[in-house]
């Protein structure tokens, strides 16, 4: 449940299970499902994200600009895990993008990007993580580079 106690915010679900809340101003009550119990008050700043049963909160994260990129044309990440970045591709440029490397999951980006073709966004993104990214027609994969880094 994501309860709006006076505010503007923002919400995105995907159908992994994954669910973001990014609050610019007043305050969000979000308490999953499975949970109820567990509750989570959000003030302007913050964010969440729901993936599956894991709730987890980021304070003074949300840029106000930032909510409100797609609709500007932007994709904007601030400490996104790579669920949300690989929904924010899915939904933006109609690509998968298989994270091959579960060390890689807990890795989270920040970057920003606006009308870069779907190429270079994975290859910044595969430079952000220490990755290498390859290409199987609409399907990018990101593995941990073998090389060590700057090299």
């Amino acid at each position: 449940d994501v309860v709006d106690v006076g505010t503007v915010f923002a919400v995105r679900a995907s159908a992994e299970s994954l669910l973001t809340v990014r609050v610019t101003e007043g305050e969000v009550e979000l308490r999953p499902a499975a949970t109820r119990s567990t509750a989570a008050r959000l003030r302007a700043g913050d964010a969440a994200v729901l993936e599956g049963a894991r709730l987890v909160v980021r304070r003074r994260e949300v840029m106000p600009a930032d909510v409100n990129a797609l609709a500007q044309g932007r994709l904007a990440f601030r400490e996104a895990s790579l669920g949300e970045v690989r929904d924010a591709l899915r939904r933006w440029y109609g690509i998968t993008l298989v994270i091959d490397d579960p060390a890689l999951l807990d890795r989270h980006v920040t970057a920003d990007f606006t009308a870069e073709p779907v190429r270079r966004v994975v290859t910044v993104l595969a430079l952000a993580l220490a990755a290498d990214a390859t290409w199987r027609g609409d399907t990018a994969v990101l593995r941990r580079s073998a090389a060590p880094p700057g090299r």
